[in-house]
């Protein structure tokens, strides 16, 4: 485990699925937040921490897909470049 933020859910739940782990959803009750406390969230700032964290535990679980993806683009980008279009 790597994850020091709002990512960690992200890397658990990839971990989980990857040793088929049996999970479920637990409903749970919100209540508003107290008067005067703000968010810890940044939307775009965690976001982007999730998605990094996604792709780096695609990378390292699934390095073939992964790396044959950026082989496809390379390769298309060559052909267009070499054939003058």
């Amino acid at each position: 485990m790597e994850a020091r933020g709002f990512e960690i859910e992200t890397e658990l739940t990839v971990h989980a699925l990857e040793l088929r782990v049996p999970s479920a959803e637990i409903r749970t009750r919100y209540f508003e937040r107290p008067e005067g406390s703000t968010s810890k969230l940044s939307t775009y700032r965690d976001g982007f921490r999730i998605l990094a964290t996604m792709a780096r535990l695609f990378r390292d679980v699934k390095p073939l897909p992964f790396f044959s993806g950026f082989a496809a683009l390379f390769a298309v980008i060559g052909l267009a470049l070499g054939s003058g279009a």
